[in-house]
């Protein structure tokens, strides 16, 4: 175990493609959207016609540039996942799909346990080969 494993270090040899999407959240505001005709479904209707408008949101995205520049949208798109009651409490953030980066994080998050690179930041419990190791068994389960 050491003490300055570097979260955000990239693992070689990872045999699994990471790629960050957005469709999935966007597929729970369409179902949202169908689902009738009240103040929910609209506000998701009038976002999804925002997203719809945005091609470069749809598909990876590989830039998290491009998620920055769309930073209130993403906002009402990660509403269904981090409540708004809750913003200001919880430690909370969604992370690049198999990396210790963070795309969107509560302010709790981002100010005690991220990096100026977005990356987890702190020291690691565990021996090295244990937390990467860990990366691995998730998407070979699901193989």
């Amino acid at each position: 175990m050491t003490d300055d494993f570097q979260f955000n270090e990239a693992f070689t040899g990872f045999p699994f493609e990471r790629v960050l999407s957005l469709e999935p959240l966007i597929e729970r505001w369409r179902c949202i959207a169908a689902g009738g005709v009240g103040e929910r479904s609209g506000f998701a209707r009038r976002m999804l016609e925002k997203v719809d408008s945005l091609p470069v949101l749809h598909g990876p995205i590989e830039d998290l540039a491009v998620l920055e520049a769309h930073r209130g949208l993403l906002d009402d798109l990660m509403s269904s996942i981090f409540s708004e009651a809750f913003w200001e409490k919880y430690f909370t953030a969604a992370t690049m799909p198999f990396r210790f980066q963070c795309f969107y994080a509560t302010p709790s998050f981002r100010q005690l346990l991220m990096g100026e690179d977005n990356a987890f930041r702190g020291v690691a419990n565990l021996p090295d080969d244990t937390l990467s190791g860990g990366r691995y068994s998730v998407p070979i389960s699901l193989s």
